[in-house]
């Protein structure tokens, strides 16, 4: 009891000097006096800095430097935060989902298109459109050869304004006596298909789409078509189908491609100094053209492949063509690079040379599989004994 007697006039000092701020100012002074002096020169500087106290020769830089900064920053954040819209546009042109098959009929050369549908794993149906020529009617259907042609359209648009172009590589390949069908899947969010585009979400749609090519065509031999951002959808397909299913694969055709879209970023923007050029890194759409191609050879596909680049394509830099034939040849299969002078980037077929190219080598997969039934027994890597 003694002891707390004592101890209370410490006990008083102390609540007086937590209670009143002079007196704790004082008692910090006296034990931090280095931490008391920081503060106060942190106050002094507060009180007196604005914008007046820079040279108005250094403020201006400042200001344009700041300013240029902000900017970059905030369109960058909204090209990682917006990918999906930047580069999947399938409402472009305006009204391109709501036109039909019919507004183009006329223009189709007598093909008669018929439309479709699938349903994807997630629920989502796909539009797809497709038309049939070639074979013989008097042919026995067990020996009747047949081949699926399947075209994976570029970022932009629908199916319908395609039709005109397809109409005429369908009618160059109608005295074929191959069975060909030429089907048009429809991406998620595109023409008619539900769903919104990612590639997390077309990827979905491959599995869709490559397990309706195993259900309705079981027999026939397929042909993979690809344009511009379509090519790299088209061989991550293929590289992702079953084994069986890639055997079945006896060409790829790629119309404008691109490596990948972090390579596309590095080609447009060469300039270091640009901050767009590093934004690959933060991109889920990626579409690596030459990693699923490289992939699907590993795992045994040996078919041909041919490339038709745009001699003066405005979007696609030069140069991208030339890389993925080189892991073609790098493989040992066949692959050839076709260039259509004065072509922009949506222009092989129209421009001279561009549709009897493709022509020309779709007729030689449809006749080189006639000929090897012809010839020999087919053994199971596709060539003739």
């Amino acid at each position: 009891m003694f002891r707390a007697f004592r101890a209370l006039p410490r006990i008083t000092q102390h609540v007086r000097i937590y209670n009143s701020p002079h007196l704790q100012h004082q008692h910090l002074a006296s034990r931090y006096p280095i931490l008391i002096d920081g503060l106060q020169l942190l106050r002094s500087h507060g009180r007196h800095f604005s914008l007046s106290s820079i040279h108005p020769v250094i403020l201006a830089p400042l200001v344009f430097v700041g300013l240029t900064l902000t900017l970059w920053s905030y369109k960058c954040l909204m090209m990682v935060l917006f990918q999906s819209r930047i580069i999947y546009m399938p409402s472009i042109p305006p009204g391109a989902r709501r036109e039909k098959i019919s507004d183009y009929a006329a223009y189709c050369r007598g093909i008669q298109w018929t439309e479709g549908i699938l349903t994807t794993s997630d629920r989502k149906t796909l539009a797809t459109a497709s038309a049939t020529v070639g074979g013989s009617s008097n042919a026995d259907n067990g020996n009747q050869k047949e081949f699926v042609i399947v075209y994976f359209q570029g970022n932009a648009s629908s199916t319908p304004p395609r039709l005109p172009e397809l109409s005429s590589v369908l009618s160059r390949l109608s005295s074929s006596p191959a069975k060909t069908t030429l089907l048009i899947p429809s991406y998620r969010g595109y023409w008619n298909s539900t769903g919104s585009p990612s590639q997390r979400g077309i990827e979905k749609d491959l599995v869709a789409i490559f397990s309706h090519l195993n259900d309705a065509y079981p027999t026939a031999d397929i042909i993979l078509w690809g344009q511009s951002i379509g090519c790299g959808i088209s061989v991550h397909g293929l590289a992702e189908a079953p084994v069986a299913l890639q055997k079945r694969v006896k060409g790829v055709l790629l119309e404008t491609p691109f490596v990948s879209i972090r390579n596309m970023l590095v080609a447009v923007y060469p300039q270091k100094w640009l901050p767009y050029r590093y934004l690959g890194r933060f991109l889920w759409n990626t579409w690596e053209l030459v990693v699923a191609l490289e992939k699907a050879i590993k795992a045994g596909w040996n078919g041909r492949v041919l490339i038709m680049q745009a001699g003066a394509d405005e979007l696609v830099p030069e140069g991208q063509a030339g890389k993925i034939l080189e892991v073609v040849e790098k493989a040992g299969l066949q692959g050839e690079l076709e260039v259509v002078r004065k072509a922009l980037h949506v222009e092989c077929l129209t421009k001279p040379g561009g549709m009897p190219r493709v022509v020309g080598w779709l007729h030689e997969l449809l006749m080189e599989k006639k000929e090897a039934c012809k010839n020999g027994e087919m053994r199971r890597d596709g060539k003739t004994k």
